[in-house]
């Protein structure tokens, strides 16, 4: 998902700068539209982690909607990075930052 995510931000820029850019937040109530289509992906994020942590495969120590926030801003901090070109934002960089996401939020194995 998360290089579906950069994907989309690097083929739709426009669109990624307009959504989640100063303008929106500013738009009040017209933004409300893209606010719930916001909320609504995240809802699914938020299941799957929930579904996971049921499963002893995601800590159970946070609440889902917590560890999706955090997946979310590492996800696209790395988007908004590679759009403005930052040098550290390859392929191999994403994987490095999804593979660091998932031992942190990782259940421990049990035994420990």
């Amino acid at each position: 998902c998360a290089g579906v995510y950069v994907h989309f931000a690097e083929t739709r820029s426009s669109q990624f700068r307009l959504i989640f850019g100063a303008e929106m937040m500013r738009q009040g109530e017209r933004a409300l539209p893209v606010i719930q289509v916001a909320g609504e992906c995240i809802a699914v994020l938020v299941r799957a982690i929930g579904s996971a942590q049921g499963m002893g495969r995601i800590r159970p120590d946070l609440p889902p909607q917590r560890i999706a926030d955090v997946i979310w801003m590492a996800v696209h901090g790395f988007a908004d990075l590679h759009l403005i070109g930052h040098q550290e934002s390859s392929p191999e960089a994403l994987g490095l930052l999804v593979e660091t996401v998932i031992r942190g939020i990782a259940a421990e194995p049990a035994g420990k």
